[in-house]
């Protein structure tokens, strides 16, 4: 599947060019929530400080 049929291509070669310097490590799931529900307060104080747009931006490029 090249990158034209798989729309994460570009992510998954950005993966591969980046496990040739260094380790990644994939969170499951439960991982994941922990890492979001521990680090809520600071997206909360950001969201004070810079907005909500700028913030939802940044946490929607995150999931994409």
């Amino acid at each position: 599947m090249d990158a034209q049929e798989n729309p994460y291509g570009h992510i998954l070669s950005q993966r591969a060019e980046l496990e040739t310097h260094m380790t990644i490590i994939d969170l499951t799931p439960e991982e994941l929530a922990q890492f979001q529900d521990k680090t809520m307060d600071v997206v909360d104080m950001v969201r004070e400080r810079a907005g909500n747009e700028i913030v939802d931006t940044l946490m929607t490029a995150l999931v994409d």
